[in-house]
C-alpha cells in the first residue's frame, strides 16, 4: 500500500464545484467522498486489473513452478488459471470512496469539466491541514500516477509475488486437505484475493489521458470482499467518530442523473483547524457572483469564514476562451 508524506502535499489543493455545492461545504463544513466507480472516468479502478494477466504470464515464464489445475500441469495449468481470473474478476465486490483535488489554481480545463462550466466555484483547501485531518480518521491521501510503468511496476512487485505465494501454497490449504473445498477454487479465492489489494491501492493510478488535471485524492475503503457482510453494511449505516471528526452515515442520491450513487460527507465542523482548512475561493469566470458581493461575504461570515480568511477573488482566465471551449453565450 502506498503511503504519502506531510511534505509530499501541496501547499493548496483545489476542488472544483458549482455554487450549490460550495454552498453546501460551507454550510455544512464537509468534503464529500463519492463511490469511485460513478465518476468521470468510467474505467475508475478497474483499467489497472488489465494489466495483470499479461504480468503474471511474462513472470510466470521467467521462474516457473509446479502446478496442477483442472487436470493440467505447469504452463498449460497456468494458462487455464489467468483464463479462470479473467472470467471470475468482475465478481470481486469492491467499493471505494475518494474525493478529488488538484493542484491547479484558476484552471480553464478544470472550470470546464468541474466548474459548472466557469459558473462555478473553486475552494482552496489547505493541504498540510487537509492531510492532519485525514489522518485522524487513518483514511489516504495520495497524488494520482499517470504513469503506465508505474501502474504495471507496482503490480509486477507487489501483487504478482503474492499470488505465486497464494498457488504455491493452495495444495496445503487446511479446507483442501479435509475435503471441504476443491483444490481449484481455493486457488481462485487466493487470487481474487490478491486482485482485491490490486484494488485497494489502485485509487493512486488513473489513466494517463486524465493527466493534466494533476488529481490528488483522499480515499475511504470501507469494505473490500468479495461477499458484503451484513454486518459490515450496518456499521456503516452509522456515524463515525474519528475524536471530534464525524464521518456521516452511507447517503445516496441521483446526481446528474447518474442513478443510485452512494456516497459518505466528512465533517470537519468540530476539527480543531476547521476554520482554517479554507484558504482560497475563487469565482467562476462565468459566475454571476463578484469578490465584493455582500451576500457572500455575509455567507462567509454567517458561517464563520472570516472573510479575510479565507482569501476571495474572481478567476483571471478570460471569458472569452471558456467561451471557446463551452459555448458559452
Amino acid at each position: 500500500m502506498w503511503t504519502t508524506k506531510r511534505d509530499d502535499v501541496p501547499d493548496i489543493l483545489y476542488h472544483y464545484c458549482n455554487t450549490e455545492t460550495f454552498m453546501k461545504i460551507i454550510e455544512n463544513k464537509t468534503i464529500r467522498l463519492s463511490n469511485i466507480f460513478k465518476m468521470n472516468d468510467y474505467s475508475e479502478v478497474t483499467h489497472v486489473l488489465k494489466l495483470l494477466p499479461a504480468l503474471l504470464k511474462d513472470e510466470y515464464k521467467k521462474e516457473p513452478f509446479p502446478l496442477k489445475y483442472k487436470g493440467k500441469v505447469n504452463q498449460k495449468a497456468f494458462d487455464d488459471i489467468i483464463s479462470d481470473l479473467h472470467n471470475n474478476i468482475n465478481d470481486v465486490k469492491y467499493v471505494s470512496y475518494i474525493a478529488c483535488f488538484s493542484k491547479h489554481e484558476d484552471d480553464l480545463e478544470q472550470w470546464c469539466g468541474y466548474g459548472d462550466n466557469g459558473k462555478g466555484i473553486a475552494i482552496g483547501y489547505d493541504g498540510k491541514l487537509l492531510f492532519d485531518l485525514v489522518q485522524q480518521c487513518s483514511f489516504a491521501i495520495t497524488g494520482v500516477s499517470y504513469s503506465v510503468d508505474e501502474h504495471k511496476e507496482y503490480i509486477r512487485t507487489s501483487i504478482v509475488p503474492e499470488i505465486f505465494k497464494a498457488l504455491k501454497k493452495a495444495g496445503d490449504n487446511a479446507n483442501v486437505k479435509n475435503g471441504y473445498c476443491p483444490y481449484e477454487k481455493i486457488v481462485m479465492i487466493c487470487i481474487l484475493s490478491s486482485v482485491s489489494a490490486i484494488l485497494l491501492s489502485a485509487e493512486k493510478y488513473k489513466d494517463r489521458a486524465y493527466k493534466r488535471e494533476n488529481e490528488w485524492r483522499i480515499c475511504f475503503n470501507p469494505f473490500i470482499t468479495q461477499i458484503y457482510y451484513p454486518e459490515d453494511i450496518k456499521r456503516y449505516a452509522a456515524n463515525t467518530y474519528y475524536g471530534n471528526i464525524v464521518l456521516k452515515k452511507m447517503a445516496f442520491n441521483n446526481k446528474h442523473g447518474k442513478g443510485i450513487i452512494s456516497y459518505y460527507d466528512l465533517c470537519f465542523e468540530k476539527y480543531s483547524a476547521a476554520n482554517d482548512l479554507i484558504k482560497k475561493i475563487i469565482i467562476g469566470p462565468a459566475s454571476n457572483i463578484n469578490d465584493s458581493d455582500l451576500d457572500l461575504k455575509l455567507f462567509l461570515q454567517v458561517n464563520d469564514f472570516n472573510i479575510g480568511q479565507p482569501s476571495v477573488s474572481l478567476s483571471a482566465i478570460q471569458r472569452s476562451k471558456l467561451k471557446a471551449m463551452t459555448g458559452l453565450t
